[in-house]
C-alpha cells in the first residue's frame, strides 16, 4: 500500500532528477571555448549570440551546483553524465582568454569593450562551473579522481593566477575576487 506508493513516487522523482542533470550536462557542453573571432566581435548579432551561449552554460552549472550540493546520488549521477569535462573548460576559459584584446583591424576600443565583456561573461560563468566542481569533489573520492583527470585542478590554479593580477583592483565582493576564493575552496576539496 502506502510503502509501495513511497517507493514509486521516489523511483519516479530520482528518474526526473537523472533527466534533469542530463539535461543540464547538455546545456553545459554548449559552452563555446573557442577563440573569438575579429568577425564575431565586429558583428553584433553574432557577439549577442555567443553571450547568450555564454550565460546558458552559466546558468547550467549553477542549477547543478545547487543540485548536487549534499546530495550523493547527484553528484554520482552527474559524474556519469559527463558534467566534469564541461565544467572544467568553464573554468578554463577564463585564463585562456585575456580580459584585454587589441586587433590590428579597425576601432580597437570597439573591441577591447566586446572582448571585456565576453571575458567577464566568462569569470561569472567560471565562479558557478567551479562551485559544482567544489560540490562534485566534496566526499567523493570518485568524482574527485575524475576531476582531477580531466584537468580540474589546472584549470583552478590557472583561473586563480588569472584573477590574482586583478584582485588589488577588484571590488571586495567583485567576481574575480569570488572566482579565486570559490576556486581555492574548490581545489581544497580535490586535495582532500
Amino acid at each position: 500500500g502506502a510503502k509501495a506508493f513511497a517507493r514509486d513516487v521516489s523511483d519516479w522523482k530520482t528518474a526526473k532528477e537523472t533527466s534533469v542533470l542530463a539535461t543540464l550536462v547538455a546545456e553545459m557542453r554548449r559552452f563555446p571555448v573557442s577563440d573569438v573571432s575579429d568577425a564575431t566581435l565586429r558583428d553584433a548579432n553574432a557577439l549577442e549570440s555567443l553571450e547568450s551561449e555564454i550565460s546558458a552554460a552559466g546558468r547550467a552549472a549553477a542549477t547543478l551546483k545547487a543540485l548536487v550540493c549534499a546530495n550523493a546520488h547527484n553528484r554520482d549521477t552527474a559524474r556519469a553524465l559527463g558534467a566534469t569535462a564541461p565544467l572544467v573548460a568553464m573554468v578554463a576559459s577564463v585564463a585562456s582568454c585575456s580580459p584585454f584584446f587589441v586587433s590590428e583591424k579597425g576601432d580597437p576600443r570597439v573591441y577591447e569593450k566586446a572582448f571585456s565583456a565576453l571575458h567577464e561573461a566568462r569569470v561569472r560563468v567560471a565562479i558557478d562551473a567551479a562551485g559544482t566542481l567544489r560540490n562534485l569533489a566534496y566526499a567523493n573520492p570518485a568524482n574527485r579522481a575524475a576531476a582531477i583527470a580531466a584537468g580540474a585542478a589546472e584549470a583552478l590554479e590557472a583561473a586563480s593566477r588569472a584573477c590574482g593580477a586583478s584582485l588589488a583592483s577588484a571590488a571586495p565582493d567583485g567576481p574575480r575576487r569570488r572566482l579565486a576564493f570559490v576556486s581555492a575552496s574548490a581545489l581544497a576539496n580535490l586535495k582532500t
